[in-house]
């Protein structure tokens, strides 16, 4: 329920790129190899782990499937799956000996639908310059929902008792049958990564400046910029109306100096289409220049200093 939401015209925002980090743990991590007759493929729920003496041949097809359980270190639900071909290759010039194409389907915990990321990676070998410092070269084209316009790089930062099995294996029997973990890592930029843009006082909307600082335990309006999802949809090409008003899912969260700060409100901002108005109420912050962040469809935003008397 949106409280004392005094609606004005946006002020103009300059668009701004900033990079953040996603983390993301897949478990049940489970490699399935194509393997004779495509007929019987999904036909039993026996492990068939590891793969048979001469199985693996050169330019084989498989699909990794694998369940999103965490992001940043809280609880997320969601699924990765990829697809592509082993490139056996036994030659020094190429030391990656994977090429697939993934999608990540990224949920709440409640199975609440956030948005997805799709991109491709080179398995094994050390990580491109200016990467992160993980296995593989990854990259990340696009998003839809929440992550629509982001882009990226990323890395294989850590794996563990993957399993590798036939297409013969039901997938439906892969948590049952057990599979890996792994530890993706992502920097992303775009449009997907939320910013704040300014700051206002909510009780007379006037901007947050060094001669008009917040006070602790305040409630600011804040202006951001991000695509997040909102009920009702905002269509395509279309700017947020003011009645009704497009209200945000609450997986939005702020930190004032470190620390949380209460999201009063969420919604989009009428007249605009990929700005947002999120009412914070600040905790009780010691005098100075603290920073304020918010984190939308577990993506952190860059920090935003604002003076506090």
């Amino acid at each position: 329920m949106l409280l004392g939401i005094i609606l004005c015209p946006a002020p103009a925002a300059a668009q701004t790129s900033s990079e953040t980090k996603l983390s993301v743990q897949l478990d049940n991590f489970v490699w399935y190899y194509e393997d004779g007759d495509p007929h019987n493929y999904g036909t039993t729920t026996q492990n068939l782990s590891p793969l048979p003496a001469g199985t693996a041949k050169a330019m084989m097809r498989n699909v990794i499937i694998a369940d999103v359980v965490s992001i940043g270190g809280k609880p997320a639900r969601g699924a990765y799956v990829s697809h592509g071909v082993a490139l056996r290759v036994g030659s020094s010039d190429l030391p990656r000996n994977q090429l697939h194409e993934f999608v990540l389907d990224i949920q709440t915990p409640d199975m609440g639908q956030i948005g997805g990321l799709f991109g491709t990676f080179l398995s094994s070998g050390s990580a491109a310059p200016g990467a992160p410092r993980g296995g593989g070269t990854w990259a990340v084209f696009g998003g839809t929902g929440a992550y629509a316009g982001v882009r990226g790089q990323g890395a294989n930062m850590g794996a563990s008792n993957q399993r590798v099995t036939t297409m013969k294996e039901d997938t439906t029997a892969r948590r049952a049958n057990g599979g890996g973990k792994v530890l993706l890592e992502f920097y992303l930029t775009g449009a997907g990564v939320p910013e704040i843009v300014s700051a206002f006082h909510a009780a007379d909307f006037s901007r947050v400046t060094a001669s008009n600082p917040a006070r602790p335990g305040e409630t600011l309006v804040l202006q951001a910029r991000a695509n997040w999802p909102t009920n009702p949809p905002r269509q395509p090409g279309m700017d947020f109306a003011e009645d009704p008003l497009h209200l945000v899912p609450d997986f939005v969260e702020a930190s004032a100096g470190g620390s949380p700060a209460e999201v009063v409100n969420r919604a989009g901002w009428p007249g605009e289409h990929d700005l947002y108005r999120i009412d914070v109420r600040l905790p009780n912050l010691a005098p100075g220049e603290p920073t304020l962040q918010l984190t939308g469809a577990y993506v952190p935003g860059p920090a935003y200093r604002i003076p506090v008397r």
